[in-house]
């Protein structure tokens, strides 16, 4: 199955958005529960001014299945653009939807999904400063888009970190370049505090920032469904990530610092919840980016092919029983 998303042309795309509607199926029976809790900026964005909460549930789902495929995509697309894989390949956008349907109670247009599809731009960026020589404007782009991706999932801002770590790790950056990038996130977050100063709703926004003083409740994370979730995942990813090591000093130096930017935003992704008031399986999705990128990287590069096809049919196996199976 995999063969048939290994290119990147239009019937290979009108393919992956069939997929992507097929696994995606479960929620026009199911459609589950839509995430109640908002940061104040996607509160007023998507709710009070675009009323997105008052359409029908059918295209809720409908918005938050091109929203996952987009994001899918543009994986993809970032994994290609920066010659990843040997090949251009919609594999990275397939194993992300599958990922993201083996946990499958993730809530439909959660805030989560938003911020990390806004972070996935920030990522073209972030790649984009590799052996270049002036990159003032990448370094702000960078700064803006990070923050503009907090302001709706406040604890995206770790984040931050990672983007400041990810560009040292690219290239040497000089403090300069450092304030650049800082000053863009300045600049977003002077705009947001003069505009919530002036409608009078400063003291809401400062509430609800959350900073965390000891380890939170992970009971909804690590629930038995979500372990074995979680098993999934992690099994696949450490075979791939032993892949990945074995053939690490093969590639050449851009591509290892590519992999190596994944594989520490994984880490950082790891400790989303951490910062999260009310931490929730949701806070994972962040997670599953730079995963998908070391996954497909093992099923597309490994020369047992065979094998790979077999550990995207346990996946996606996997994927059917939990959407169909009640564990309540």
């Amino acid at each position: 199955m995999l063969k048939l998303f290994n290119s990147s042309n239009p019937f290979t795309l009108f393919l992956f958005l069939v997929y992507s509607v097929a696994i995606h199926f479960h929620l026009f029976l199911n459609p589950g529960q839509f995430s109640s809790t908002y940061a104040l900026a996607f509160d007023k964005i998507f709710m009070q001014l675009l009323h997105l909460h008052e359409l029908p549930v059918l295209w809720l789902v409908v918005i938050h299945i091109a929203i996952v495929s987009l994001q899918g995509i543009l994986i993809s697309f970032l994994v290609q653009s920066n010659k990843i894989l040997q090949k251009p390949s919609l594999v990275p956008a397939v194993v992300f939807v599958l990922i993201t349907n083996i946990f499958h109670d993730i809530p439909a247009f959660s805030p989560e999904i938003i911020s990390a599809l806004i972070f996935t731009w920030a990522l073209f960026k972030i790649f984009s400063t590799y052996n270049k020589t002036k990159i003032d404007s990448l370094l702000f782009d960078i700064g803006l888009i990070v923050a503009v991706s907090t302001l709706l999932f406040y604890p995206a801002a770790v984040f931050i970190g990672y983007a400041i770590a990810a560009v040292i790790r690219l290239r040497a950056t000089s403090f300069r370049e450092f304030l650049v990038l800082i000053s863009g996130i300045a600049v977003i977050c002077f705009l947001t505090a003069t505009a919530l100063f002036w409608f009078d709703i400063l003291p809401v926004a400062t509430a609800q920032l959350y900073i965390p003083t000891r380890l939170p409740d992970m009971k909804p994370i690590f629930s038995p469904v979500h372990i074995a979730e979680f098993s999934i995942l992690g099994i696949v990813l450490m075979m791939a990530l032993w892949f990945t090591g074995e053939r690490f000093s093969s590639n050449i130096v851009q591509t290892r610092k590519y992999i190596g930017s994944f594989i520490s935003l994984l880490l950082v992704a790891c400790t989303v919840p951490l910062f999260s008031e009310h931490p929730a399986i949701s806070n994972c999705y962040f997670l599953f980016i730079p995963a998908s990128v070391i996954i497909s990287y093992y099923l597309v590069q490994t020369k047992n092919q065979l094998y790979a096809e077999l550990i995207f049919m346990s996946m996606l196996v996997a994927a059917i029983i939990f959407q169909t199976v009640n564990f309540a």
